[in-house]
């Protein structure tokens, strides 16, 4: 699945790399597609550790709304993602698989846009995210993050580039189990996410990308026992529907 989602990324850039040898840079090219500020997405993740030697499934869908002028103002989003029949701490091999195990990670994102070239802008966002997982109990983690999108138009209204980062302070624990021996409150949590978009029909992108995010290894084991942290990467592809 790796090596599908690397093709769709490689054939992605091959599909755009002409418009650089007409063009040269930076682009100038008219809108061949008009510009829309809602979509739907929905995708799927083949999620990895570091050394590739644990893998999980994971699935998703976010909504997105724009209210800008002039390239600059308000966004919006919402977003879910569930990972299939594991969590941090089965991963991170702190406890044993059950059938219930599995985590989700909900946010819901606003920022404001600021054009830096005619082709180039950066929303800083705040986001409140959950991070819930069942494995041994119950064993959650909400707070804010704090980051910036940087979007490239590539080509006018219909390939983009953006590159997420955002760092998360776990400001509540809700767990089952014993009390915690580290303090959720110490954790920051790193996520990067980088996305490539083509719009192939008038309401239709498809995007290929990559995620990374980190998550304390004992979340899942319904308290926190040491500082560690599980680096968790993920190849992404999906589809969304624009208006």
């Amino acid at each position: 699945m790796q090596k599908i989602i690397a093709l769709i990324v490689l054939i992605l850039v091959l599909k755009i790399t002409p418009a650089f040898a007409e063009e040269g840079f930076p682009l100038t090219l008219e809108p061949e597609i008009k510009p829309k500020n809602f979509a739907f997405q929905i995708f799927y993740l083949n999620s990895y550790t570091n050394d590739n030697k644990v893998a999980g499934h994971e699935f998703g869908a976010k909504a997105k709304a724009y209210f800008l002028k002039n390239g600059m103002g308000p966004a919006a989003e919402v977003m879910f993602q569930h990972l299939l029949g594991t969590n941090p701490a089965i991963i991170s091999q702190v406890i044993s698989p059950g059938d219930t195990a599995h985590m989700h990670d909900a946010s819901a994102l606003i920022g404001y846009r600021f054009p830096l070239l005619q082709q180039l802008g950066i929303t800083p966002f705040i986001k409140g995210r959950g991070i819930v997982t069942r494995g041994r109990g119950g064993d959650n983690l909400y707070g804010p993050e704090f980051g910036a999108d940087l979007e490239w138009i590539i080509y006018p209204e219909s390939t983009h580039l953006n590159i997420r980062y955002g760092l998360m302070l776990p400001l509540f624990h809700n767990y089952t189990g014993a009390p915690d021996k580290v303090s959720h409150t110490k954790f920051l949590l790193n996520q990067v996410e980088l996305n490539l978009s083509y719009r192939f029909l008038d309401n239709w992108d498809v995007i290929a990308g990559y995620q990374f995010r980190q998550f304390p290894k004992y979340l899942g084991n319904s308290n926190l026992v040491t500082s560690d942290l599980l680096a968790w990467h993920g190849l992404k592809l999906g589809i969304a529907f624009v208006f």
